[in-house]
C-alpha cells in the first residue's frame, strides 16, 4: 500500500522529533508543521550546528515537554536546489 507518513505529517498540529534525525526535522518542516526538537545526549557538533541554524531560521524550536503549536517557517528548498544543480552541472547562470 501507500506510505501514510506524508498524510500523517500534513494532519499533525506539530511534530516532535529527536535531535539525532535531520531527515525527520526537514520532512516535518517541508510539510509546514511546527517542529519541536527533543534533545538527546551524544549528538555530534555537526548535528548541533544544524539544529542551531534550523531554529535560527524559524523552522524549529526546542521541545520543553509541552505540546506547542503555532507558526513555524516552511522549508521550501526544491527550487533553490534545482537552480544550484542547473548552474553547476549544466552551466547556466
Amino acid at each position: 500500500g501507500s506510505n501514510p507518513y506524508p498524510e500523517m505529517l500534513r494532519g499533525a498540529g506539530a511534530v516532535v522529533v529527536t535531535a539525532d534525525s535531520v531527515n525527520m526535522c526537514c520532512e516535518a518542516a517541508s510539510a509546514g508543521r511546527p517542529v519541536l526538537v527533543a534533545e538527546v545526549s551524544g549528538i555530534s557538533a555537526k548535528l548541533r550546528r544544524f539544529h542551531t541554524e534550523f531554529a535560527r531560521r524559524g523552522f524549529s524550536r526546542p521541545f520543553r515537554g509541552a505540546w506547542v503549536t503555532g507558526v513555524s517557517g516552511r522549508l521550501v528548498e526544491a527550487g533553490r536546489v534545482a537552480d544550484v544543480l542547473v548552474s553547476r552541472y549544466i552551466g547556466y547562470p
